[in-house]
């Protein structure tokens, strides 16, 4: 089942808190406003969306309920995507299980490692 996409209400936050080593990785790439919103699937949270800019800002309204909004199709496509690319990676385990059983089968030497799926290689 889809779900649809409903952006969540955006918060003002006028004194975010912030962490010395954020603030760090913003200063050293120039960066002077950062917005972030979460990636939120259900009660999952997937991740953050990031917007940048170099110059010091801040955000408006409309621009961080933007951002809130793509953010919410986003971990709605992540959240689609998963079982597709879980059942991809099953098939191809499947295919490769059954070619090694037909190698053994008929009394070739089993497959190398370099010819497993790469869900198996380490």
């Amino acid at each position: 089942m889809r779900e649809s996409s409903k952006a969540p209400r955006s918060h003002r936050c006028a004194n975010v808190p912030h962490r010395r080593s954020v603030d760090d990785a913003a200063a050293s790439e120039q960066l002077g406003g950062i917005l972030g919103v979460p990636l939120l699937a259900g009660d999952e949270t997937l991740g953050i969306l990031l917007a940048a800019d170099r110059r010091p800002r801040s955000f408006r309204v409309g621009e961080v309920e933007l951002l809130a909004s793509l953010a919410a199709h986003a971990a709605i496509a992540i959240r689609n995507a998963r079982p597709q690319h879980h059942a991809r990676t099953c098939a191809e385990l499947h295919v490769h299980a059954n070619t090694l059983y037909q190698r053994l089968a008929a009394g070739d030497e089993p497959a190398v490692p370099g010819d497993a799926p790469a869900a198996l290689r380490p």
